[in-house]
């Protein structure tokens, strides 16, 4: 794995792990597509809100299990823990990156059972 992409991705796990959504947005591309569950923002003018909403909303903690590359993309595996509907709840989740240069251009997001909550 390129140390640079593994960099990238521990950088944009740890902004989400603190609810920081500028953080966030600085490790995605401008025109970035983000795909969890049924929902897909595309660009910061979607991505940004998607986020503000989200992370407040349910406090994700994410702890990485595994990483793995291939050419520009990065596949990680995840637990995320997160509230949802007052509950603390706890998922096995998988993220796949694609990368180019010093951004994640693509992320989709796969949870077990379902992304949608």
């Amino acid at each position: 794995m390129s140390p640079a992409a593994e960099e990238l991705v521990r950088r944009h796990v740890a902004a989400v792990n603190a609810g920081d959504v500028e953080g966030v947005l600085s490790t995605l591309a401008p025109d970035a597509v983000w795909t969890t569950g049924q929902d897909r923002f595309v660009g910061a003018s979607e991505i940004r809100p998607f986020f503000a909403d989200a992370l407040p909303a349910v406090r994700p903690d994410l702890e990485i299990e595994h990483l793995a590359s291939a050419d520009d993309v990065v596949m990680v595996e995840l637990i995320e823990r997160l509230v949802h509907d007052g509950v603390r709840r706890t998922f096995p989740i998988v993220a796949v990156f694609e990368i180019r240069g010093d951004w994640i251009t693509d992320a989709r997001i796969y949870r077990e059972g379902s992304a949608a909550l």
